[in-house]
């Protein structure tokens, strides 16, 4: 399966905010079915997962699967995170 919900070179339509803690496991299922999903819509979209310290391999699965990955640094990381997304919407 493509990593690339969008192509680099193309600026997403689209920011999908997934906050996490010890997700490992659920994000390996969910984030397949997501660009799937995604895919499926006729946008350009990058999934971002707000890792908030999990130590069980969370972030390493979820940039596998091609999503990006920010460390939680405060409570407002998450609605903060519009800042760092390249999009022209978010779904959180």
């Amino acid at each position: 399966m493509d990593t690339q919900v969008f192509p680099a070179s193309i600026p997403p339509q689209l920011a999908i905010v997934i906050p996490a803690l010890n997700e490992k496991e659920n994000l390996d299922l969910l984030l397949p079915a997501l660009k799937e999903v995604v895919g499926g819509m006729g946008v350009t979209a990058e999934i971002v997962v707000v890792d908030g310290g999990s130590r069980d391999g969370t972030r390493e699965a979820s940039e596998k699967r091609g999503a990006r990955v920010i460390p939680k640094q405060s409570q407002g990381t998450v609605k903060r995170s519009g800042r760092v997304c390249r999009h022209d919407g978010i779904i959180s």
